[in-house]
């Protein structure tokens, strides 16, 4: 890691800290690709929940995704997994890899936008429209939102 990127990571690790009382830890897995780049995203996203269940400890979590199109897939499997989990007869809530967001009544715009937040899982990219993303930064900061999967215009300054 150069130097740079050890400062812009202190940085971010201070405002987060600062505004969410949590310290950012970055977790990097390596996966073997295969041929195929959208099998690969797919598997990718498949192991996104269990990675999330080891790590998160019940703290938000941002996932950052290379595009708008795979940041929507993230989440829509991570919410897949979560009701899956949450149904699942033998399972506990300790079981979930966050916790259960709490009834909120909010409006958007985008309707598969609000079926994420209802599990506590959000997008977060350029192709939003502003009000909704003004809401998710505003549920994300509140606890209602516990994970962001967004992409690369997404700074955690945008937060604070």
């Amino acid at each position: 890691m150069s130097s740079s990127e050890v400062s812009r990571s202190s940085e971010a690790t201070l405002l987060f800290r600062r505004f969410t009382r949590h310290l950012l830890h970055r977790i990097v897995y390596g996966f073997n690709k295969n041929n195929n780049d959208f099998a690969f995203v797919k598997t990718l996203n498949t192991e996104l929940f269990k990675i999330i269940k080891k790590h998160s400890s019940g703290n938000p979590v941002l996932i950052f995704c290379s595009t708008r199109k795979s940041c929507l897939e993230a989440a829509e499997q991570l919410v897949k997994d979560y009701k899956e989990t949450l149904n699942s007869s033998s399972s506990r809530m300790s079981s979930l890899a966050w916790p259960k967001p709490p009834r909120t009544s909010f409006n958007v715009n985008d309707k598969r936008l609000a079926a994420l937040i209802e599990s506590g899982v959000s997008t977060h990219h350029a192709g939003m429209d502003q009000q909704d993303r003004k809401l998710v930064e505003k549920l994300f900061l509140e606890g209602k939102i516990s994970i962001i999967c967004q992409s690369s215009h997404f700074l955690l300054v945008r937060l604070f």
